[in-house]
């Protein structure tokens, strides 16, 4: 029997691809309660041991490469029902370099999702870790359609770059109004803090705005809305004035399947962005103007297999410097199971520009990683993992003088990991 599906009536992948292998698998779909226990421990090589120097300014004469070895664990919980949905999350890595004492990082978040009345939707979200390093995360993500990492969204010390208590929290809170006539009124309000031991370096980004949205067609849509973001060192002696984008976000969007089988997703959104640079009491301050915009394309392949490719361009504040950055970034995957207990990953991305519009601090980094893992029982993995990132900014552009200009670095991962669902209910 041969039926015509229209495109609003596509499954879910999770529905439609139902072999997700033996070891790991999520809840089931429409699933009340789920809980989760995770934890690996591991051991690693990396030719380039940044954080084994505890926080001094790094040359080549005193960078070291050599193994190290850590644990990890968490917990993370949903629930799900008819007005909308609550999680919580929590983890602690602890982690142990060459002649340094070992030390942790620790993770918690929390986000709720839910309806206030049939067309009304309010979400938020809060996190707080704690980390004894400053990591590094000015490169794209390739799992992430685009988006720059956030080093501190899992309790992994891989981006370690010198050694700096902190404690940091993010804020997220979004309302959503749908209308009758296919248009949706949304607003935000977004908050990030970073606290070190000095002070001097205490970070403060935020960002508040309201978009509309209007459906075209099943697949076309247009937008129209501002949002004002600003990041600041509110108890640095050397840095007198905040930055501000003002982001002009005006655009169409546009997303579809491209094929019969409904495997091959596309989509894209434009904007742009008004903001202002050199905003130092002594330099002439100036309005640049930058066109935004992203584009995404996945194919699911076969039961098992996806490969996705991502652009974007993009402007954003990265702590650690004080203009924004105005960035092109690309990024592509390939995931899938080679049988039914070994899962195949690979990333690569790119992504480079200038620091503050209309300069020549021009930077750039890419980032790759591959990795097999084996599952040994259901709740039981064995895996290895590649990963490999460089960078390269402009000299004495960071806020802190131990950051250095140029990095690269690559490194193994090999250990066992452990996913044991705890509750699943309907």
């Amino acid at each position: 029997m041969v039926c015509a599906q229209e495109p609003g009536d596509v499954q879910p992948a999770e529905v439609r691809r139902p072999f997700r292998g033996l070891f790991g698998a999520p809840a089931v779909p429409g699933s009340s309660q789920a809980l989760d226990s995770t934890a690996s421990m591991y051991g690693a090589y990396d030719d380039d041991l940044y954080a084994a120097q505890g926080g001094v300014a790094l040359s080549e004469d005193v960078r070291q490469s050599g193994w190290f070895g850590g644990v990890e664990a968490g917990l993370n919980y949903k629930q799900s029902g008819r007005r909308g949905s609550f999680g919580v999350d929590g983890g602690v890595g602890l982690i142990e370099y060459p002649d340094q004492p070992l030390y942790a990082m620790y993770r918690a978040g929390g986000n709720l999702n839910a309806s206030l009345t049939r067309t009304m939707s309010l979400s938020a979200s809060e996190t707080f870790s704690y980390a004894p390093e400053y990591h590094l995360g000015v490169f794209v993500s390739p799992m992430d359609s685009g988006q720059f990492q956030d080093p501190f969204a899992s309790v992994s010390s891989d981006q370690g770059i010198f050694r700096e208590h902190s404690y940091r929290t993010t804020t997220n809170v979004g309302l959503s109004q749908s209308m009758r006539d296919s248009s949706t009124l949304s607003a935000f309000y977004a908050l990030t803090t970073a606290n070190y031991e000095s002070g001097e370096l205490d970070y403060v980004n935020q960002g508040v705005g309201a978009r509309y949205t209007r459906q075209l067609s099943r697949n076309v849509g247009l937008h129209a809305g501002y949002n004002y973001g600003r990041a600041r060192y509110p108890k640095s002696s050397f840095i007198q004035s905040g930055r501000g984008i003002h982001n002009v976000d005006v655009g169409a969007n546009y997303g579809r399947a491209l094929s019969i089988s409904r495997r091959t997703q596309f989509s894209f959104s434009t904007g742009s962005a008004l903001y202002f640079v050199n905003q130092g009491i002594q330099q002439p301050r100036h309005l640049e103007y930058a066109l935004l915009g992203s584009a995404n394309l996945s194919h699911e392949m076969g039961r098992t297999w996806t490969t996705a490719i991502a652009y974007q361009r993009s402007l954003s504040f990265h702590e650690g410097f004080v203009d924004p950055f105005l960035a092109q970034s690309a990024s592509a995957s390939l995931t899938g199971l080679l049988s039914h207990r070994l899962h195949f990953m690979s990333t690569a991305a790119w992504t480079g520009g200038v620091i503050g519009g209309g300069t020549n601090n021009d930077f750039s980094s890419s980032s790759a990683g591959a990795g097999l893992q084996y599952a040994l029982t259901r709740a039981l993995a064995s895996y290895v993992n590649y990963i490999y990132y460089q960078y390269t900014v402009p000299p004495g552009l960071a806020v802190d003088p131990r950051f250095p200009p140029s990095l690269a670095r690559t490194g193994v991962r090999f250990g066992l990991t452990t996913s044991i669902p705890l509750i699943r209910a309907k």
